[in-house]
């Protein structure tokens, strides 16, 4: 028995399947689900979501013990790590069924990741600390971590945010897909989100306002993108919820090469600064991994196979060190750890 949220949206009709792939070439008028020929069904998000946003649910678990990742890509349209199918089967967690979202203030105007600055020995962002692995076709990428517990000067307000993605942003010829949680701390109250965004399409990070996450709580994400929608695969394992969702886009070549990203970022705001970056002391992804296309398969790999590069975040004045990269941790191919500390507060910045 599938243990279900409590949510506006549980829409059921009798009818002909629709396939992921089809429920998402006519979103956003994909307003029901059907029995379907696969153990999973569709529902539609709320309409505060983004345009085109699907969500993903099984209606049992003995698939996940059965299925091989690669299968399961094949019929689903996502991958999911052999680990996350395992946990997912034997633990059996609540399941979204509809997501409701509402904008957060992270604006990616005049804060891209692109500013950044080659020095000996690695990079610099004013943004963004982590590590990046280029130029090659990425598509998915997964990691664990636990979120972190946050702080900040008193009566200031900071905030940080923990990401994994793939792509620039710079068009929607290369869409930057990536997914994590969003930590504000306004007069010493800390605040935790679940955020997902597609950049250029939506021009702020959208949080999923029904996903539990607390201090603590150990998150999994698998995501990526194909050349129709972007996929995301959240799984609180604390809390042992979880969520699929799908977000579509006007068809891109997925072939191209571009970037795959474990980062810690301060966010852009929507007067154009960067927020004070708010202490989250040292946050450790383990499980990292990213795969490309490569032929007919693209088996996940390590930042380490992947030659992934450190980037450590600067004031604008580019005077002060706020965040730092630290060593790749070799745990088995295909997945590495990932430590990233944070050293300053900082101050809202106006980088030019």
């Amino acid at each position: 028995m599938i243990k279900v949220d409590n949510c506006r949206f549980n829409l059921r009709t009798i009818g002909v399947t629709m396939a992921i792939v089809a429920a998402l070439e006519v979103a956003p008028n994909f307003t029901a689900t059907a029995q379907s020929s696969t153990p999973w069904e569709s529902y539609k998000a709320a309409e505060s979501c983004p345009t085109g946003t699907v969500v993903r649910a099984p209606r049992e678990y003995e698939d996940l013990r059965s299925i091989s990742p690669q299968e399961f890509r094949r019929r689903e349209g996502i991958f999911l790590p052999q680990e996350m199918m395992r946990l997912i089967a034997e633990r059996q967690p609540t399941w979204l069924r509809s997501i409701k979202c509402s904008k957060s203030d992270i604006r990616r105007r005049g804060t891209s990741r692109k500013r950044r600055q080659v020095i000996a020995g690695g990079s610099l962002s004013r943004n963004w600390s982590g590590y990046v692995a280029a130029q090659r076709p990425y598509v998915d990428i997964m990691g664990r971590w636990k979120e972190p517990t946050v702080s900040a000067p008193s009566g200031q307000t900071a905030k940080s945010s923990v990401w994994m993605g793939v792509g620039t942003g710079n068009s929607m010829s290369d869409p930057l897909v990536q997914a994590g949680t969003l930590q504000t701390v306004i007069d010493g109250k800390a605040d935790y989100k679940v955020v997902y965004e597609v950049v250029p399409k939506e021009d702020s990070a959208q949080i999923i306002d029904n996903f539990p996450i607390k201090p603590g709580d150990e998150m999994y994400i698998s995501m990526g993108k194909t050349p129709k929608y972007a996929y995301f695969a959240i799984y609180n394992l604390t809390d042992n919820y979880s969520a699929v969702l799908y977000d579509s886009y006007p068809e891109i070549d997925d072939k191209i090469d571009t970037t795959a990203e474990w980062i810690v970022e301060r966010p852009g705001q929507s007067d154009g600064s960067l927020s004070m970056l708010a202490n989250y002391r040292k946050l450790h992804f383990y499980k990292a991994g990213a795969s490309y296309l490569e032929g007919v398969g693209h088996e996940p790999a390590s930042p380490v196979a992947l030659g992934a590069e450190p980037m450590d975040m600067t004031s604008c004045a580019d005077d002060k060190i706020l965040s730092e990269a630290g060593p790749l941790y070799v745990e088995g191919e295909p997945y590495a750890g990932i430590d990233i500390t944070w050293r300053n507060y900082g101050q809202v910045d106006y980088c030019q």
